[in-house]
C-alpha cells in the first residue's frame, strides 16, 4: 500500500519554541546578534577546550537533520563548507531555523563546528510521507543520520495522532540508533505538549531558568518525567540544539576512539549526557526511588566537560571477580542482575556520585498484513538500579535505589556539599543493575567526584576524651582534609578544641547524641575552602577565625550559640567594601543569645535578634544591615555591611560625620584595645591617628555610594572617586585638624 499523507486536524498546531518576543526582536534587528561565549562556559565548553585544545572533538563527521518548519539560511556566514541538504516538502528559509542551526552546528557559535551534513526537513512532511508515514501502513523511512534535532512541539491535537508519532519515532530510534533530541515548549506553566515532548527512547529538553513545560506525561504512558535535561539558553528552542551538538561531539569521539565504539549507542549517550549534569545550578532539585529525575530539571544541567570524561573513562562491564573504575560506562544485555564494583581509594572521598541507567521501549510490529506496518507497545521493561556498601567484592548494605515503574531511566544521585546523601567515604561499593527478564540492551553511566580528603581523629584516647568534654586534633591537617566532628555518645557534649591554624576542605559539626562543639581559642585560624555545616547539636565557641560558608539545618534549642562566618567579599578598586551573606535559624522565640565569631575582624553579639538594625556594630567596620524574622518558621536572614574605610558610623558614606567621630576620638599616643572602628581605628592599629585620617580622605565623598543590596549576586554598584569639591572640603578638615591639636578620649 502506498504511503497516504495525514491530514492535521485545524487545532493541531506546530508551535516554534521561541516566543513573540524573540521573533520581533528578529525583525528589528536584521543579521546575527552578538552571542556571548556564556552558555558554552555554563556547560563547561570551554573547560574542554582548555583541557584538549586542538584535539577537542568537534562532531566532524557526524551527519544530522534539523527538522522544522522552515530551513536554516544556507548563505549564512556561520554554516561556511557545511552542506545543507532541504529534504523536498515545502522548506523554506526561515530565521528560527537559522539560529537553531548557530548552536547546533555553526562554525563559531556551537560547540560542534566540525558538523557539516546537515539535513534540513519540514516537520509537516518529514511526519506524514516523508518519513515516519503517520496515518498510513508503510514502515517509517531509515534514518541515516546519527542525530536528530526538533525544536518545535505539537499541542493541543488529537491524542490517537500524537501517540503514533510517539510510537513511530521511538521504532526508529530503537531500530536505527539515532539520538533524538526534541524540546519542550516555552512558559513555566505551559502544560507538557503532545509531540514530541512525551518520547521514551529521546532526550527532551528544557532551559536552566526552568522556564519551560514540565512534569509528568500523559498520554502513551502516563507519570514519566520531564524533561530529561536542561541548558543555559533563553528559550529551549535554541536549548535543544546545545544538547544535540554535545551529542555530536560526544559521537566523534566515541567512533574515532579505539575501545569505546559501544558507546554511540544511543543509550549510552543519553547515560553519559546525563550522569555528566549537573544541579549546583538549582535551589530545589530533587529526585526519589520512585521518581529518578526532578519534575522541572531533569537530570540538570548539561556538562560536555563531565559527560566528555565519563565517556573517556571507558567502557566497564559487570563483573563479580573485578572492579570497574570510579567511572565510566557500560553497554549491556541484561542476563540476570549485573554488579559493577568500584572502589573509592584511602584519603579520598567521593563528595558526588551520578548514575544514569537507560534503555529502549521497544515497539513491536503489529500488522497483519505482509509488508505492512502498524506500531504496537506491550509494555514496558521495568530495570532498577542500586547502589551498596561493600567488600571483598560482596555487596553489604543499600545506600540508595531508583525503582521507577513508569519511566525507562534510573537515576542515583549523591551530593554532600547539597545535603543530597552522604560522601562515599574510602572503601568498596557495588552498582548493580536489576533486570527482571533478560535480552533488554541498556546504557550504564557512572561519575564519582573525588575530593582528596582525610578524617579528623582524636590524637589519643584518654580519660579527658572518654568521659568529658575535651580532644585536639593531631598535627596540622592539610586543604584536602574534611572535618567532621560529630558528638554519637555523650548527652552531656562533647568538645573538639583546635590548637593550630589549619585549612580545610569543610568543616561539619553535629551532634546527633549530645552537643558537639567544636572550640577555636584566640589566635587560632580555621579556614574552609568549601563551607562550614553547623548542624543539629553543633556549636562554634572561642576567640579565634573562622573563615567558611555557614550552613545550618536548624531546630536548636532556644539557648544555642550559633555561629555565623561570613566570607563573601565585594571588592572594588582594590578596597574590601562588603560582607554579604545570610544566615538562617529556626527558632521557637527571638530570645536568647546570637554570638559572632571573630571571622575577618567580624566579632560581637545580640541577645534580642528582632530588634537589630544597621546601627548594631559587629567590630572593625563591619555593620548588621538587616537580619529580618519569619513569622511562621522564625528564620533569620543577615546581611554583614563592612563600611568602607573611613566610615565610622556604618552609613555607607564617608562624610563629614564620619570626620567628627574621628576628631573626637583623636589619640595618637599609646595604643588603646579599646580603640575601635566607630571611633576611627580603621586599619586596626589600636590608636586613632593621623594614618586612620589618610583613610578617610581617601574614600571622603559627602555623597555618599549605593550599595546594592538583597540583590542574589551580593554586588556592590560603582563607588565614585571623589571629586574636586570633595578633596578642596577634606583639606579644610585637614587642615581644621592640623591646627586644633590633638584632642584626646578620656
Amino acid at each position: 500500500m502506498s504511503a497516504q499523507p495525514f491530514l492535521f486536524p485545524s487545532d493541531l498546531a506546530i508551535r516554534l519554541l521561541t516566543g513573540v518576543l524573540t521573533l520581533l526582536l528578529l525583525i528589528a534587528r536584521p543579521g546575527p546578534p552578538v552571542i556571548q561565549a556564556g552558555p558554552l562556559d555554563e556547560v563547561g565548553y570551554t573547560d574542554l577546550l582548555n583541557l584538549l585544545g586542538a584535539s577537542t572533538p568537534t562532531g566532524a563527521g557526524v551527519p544530522v537533520s534539523q527538522i522544522e518548519v522552515g530551513s536554516p539560511n544556507s548563505a549564512d556566514s556561520e554554516f561556511n563548507s557545511k552542506v545543507i541538504t532541504r529534504i523536498p516538502g515545502g522548506t523554506s528559509t526561515a530565521s528560527h531555523a537559522t539560529q537553531v542551526g548557530w548552536n547546533f552546528y555553526g562554525n563559531t557559535l556551537s560547540m560542534a563546528p566540525g558538523i557539516d551534513v546537515i539535513q534540513s526537513w519540514n516537520a509537516n512532511h518529514w511526519m506524514t510521507s516523508g518519513f515516519l508515514r503517520i496515518s498510513t501502513f508503510g514502515e517509517p523511512v531509515t534514518e541515516t543520520q546519527a542525530i536528530e534535532n526538533h525544536s518545535w512541539v505539537i499541542e493541543d491535537g488529537s491524542d490517537s495522532a500524537a501517540i503514533e508519532i510517539l510510537q513511530r519515532l521511538d521504532y526508529v530510534v530503537n531500530r536505527d540508533n539515532v539520538l533524538v533530541v526534541a524540546a519542550q515548549n516555552n512558559g513555566e506553566t505551559s502544560p507538557i505538549p503532545e509531540t514530541l515532548s512525551q518520547l521514551y527512547n529521546g532526550l527532551t529538553v528544557g532551559v536552566t531558568s526552568g522556564t519551560h513545560s514540565h512534569g509528568q506525561t500523559y498520554l502513551d504512558g502516563s507519570g514519566r518525567s520531564k524533561p530529561e535535561i536542561v541548558a543555559p539558553q533563553l528559550f529551549t528552542s535554541y536549548a535543544t540544539p546545545m544538547v544535540s551538538a554535545a551529542g555530536a561531539l560526544l559521537i566523534e569521539h566515541a567512533t574515532n576512539t579505539a575501545g569505546i565504539s559501544s558507546a554511540t549507542n544511543t543509550e549510552v549517550i543519553k547515560a553519559i549526557l546525563m550522569a555528566g549534569a549537573t544541579k549546583e545550578e538549582f535551589s530545589s532539585w530533587s529526585r526519589s526511588t520512585s521518581q529518578p529525575f526532578d519534575t522541572q530539571f531533569g537530570s540538570g544541567e548539561l556538562n560536555v566537560f563531565r559527560s566528555y570524561h565519563i565517556l573517556d573513562a571507558g567502557q566497564q562491564s559487570a563483573s563479580n571477580s573485578s572492579l570497574v573504575d570510579p567511572q565510566g560506562w557500560d553497554f549491556a544485555t541484561t542476563s540476570s542482575n549485573s554488579f559493577y564494583f568500584f572502589e573509592i581509594p584511602e584519603d579520598q572521598a567521593a563528595s558526588e556520585f551520578s548514575a544514569i541507567l537507560t534503555w529502549n521501549r521497544n515497539i513491536e510490529n503489529g500488522s497483519l498484513f505482509p509488508g505492512g506496518f502498524t506500531p504496537e507497545f506491550n509494555g514496558l521493561e521495568n530495570l532498577d538500579l542500586k547502589l551498596y556498601h561493600a567488600g571483598g567484592l560482596i555487596p553489604g548494605s543499600m545506600i540508595d535505589s531508583s525503582e521507577s515503574s513508569v519511566d525507562n531511566a534510573e537515576h542515583i544521585y549523591l551530593n554532600d556539599s547539597l545535603d543530597m546523601g552522604s560522601l562515599l567515604e574510602p572503601g568498596q561499593y557495588a552498582l548493580e543493575v536489576v533486570a527482571p527478564s533478560t535480552g533488554v540492551d541498556y546504557g550504564l553511566a557512572w561519575l564519582a567526584d573525588f575530593q582528596e580528603v582525610h578524617q579528623w581523629a582524636a590524637s589519643t584516647a584518654s580519660a579527658a576524651w572518654e568521659t568529658n568534654l575535651n580532644w585536639s586534633v593531631a598535627g596540622v591537617p592539610a586543604e584536602d582534609w574534611f572535618a567532621t566532628l560529630d558528638n554519637t555518645t555523650f548527652v552531656d557534649g562533647q568538645k573538639a578544641v583546635i590548637n593550630t591554624d589549619s585549612t580545610v576542605y569543610k568543616v561539619r559539626v553535629s551532634g546527633s547524641v549530645g552537643r558537639m562543639t567544636l572550640d577555636l581559642p584566640t589566635g587560632t585560624t580555621l579556614s574552609s575552602t568549601s563551607d562550614v555545616e553547623i548542624r543539629a547539636g553543633g556549636a562554634i565557641t572561642g576567640g579565634g577565625v573562622l573563615a567558611g560558608n555557614l550552613q545550618n539545618e536548624s531546630l536548636h534549642a532556644v539557648s544555642a550559640v550559633e555561629t555565623l562566618t561570613v566570607t563573601d567579599q565585594a571588592q572594588i578598586a582594590g578596597t574590601w567594601i562588603v560582607v554579604d551573606d545570610s544566615y538562617s535559624q529556626v527558632r521557637g522565640t527571638t530570645t536568647g543569645s546570637f554570638d559572632l565569631l571573630t571571622a575577618g575582624n567580624i566579632t560581637g553579639s545580640f541577645s534580642n535578634l528582632a530588634g537589630a538594625g544597621i546601627s548594631s556594630h559587629l567590630g572593625n567596620g563591619y555593620f548588621l544591615e538587616t537580619l529580618t524574622p519569619s513569622l511562621t518558621a522564625m528564620a533569620f536572614a543577615v546581611d554583614i555591611l563592612a563600611a568602607l574605610e573611613g566610615d565610622a558610623n556604618g552609613d555607607k558614606k564617608v562624610e563629614i560625620s564620619d570626620y567628627m567621630i574621628l576628631v573626637d576620638h583623636f589619640d595618637p599616643g599609646t595604643p588603646d584595645p579599646s580603640h575601635v572602628w566607630t571611633q576611627g581605628n580603621f586599619n586596626d592599629d589600636l590608636v586613632i591617628d593621623l594614618s586612620d585620617y589618610n583613610l578617610l580622605a581617601q574614600n571622603f565623598d559627602p555623597t555618599g555610594y549605593a550599595a546594592a543590596f538583597g540583590d542574589t549576586a551580593h554586588e556592590i554598584s560603582f563607588v565614585p572617586e571623589p571629586g574636586s569639591a570633595s578633596f578642596t572640603l577634606i583639606a579644610i578638615l585637614f587642615f581644621s585638624l592640623g591646627s586644633t591639636g590633638t584632642r584626646c578620649r578620656h
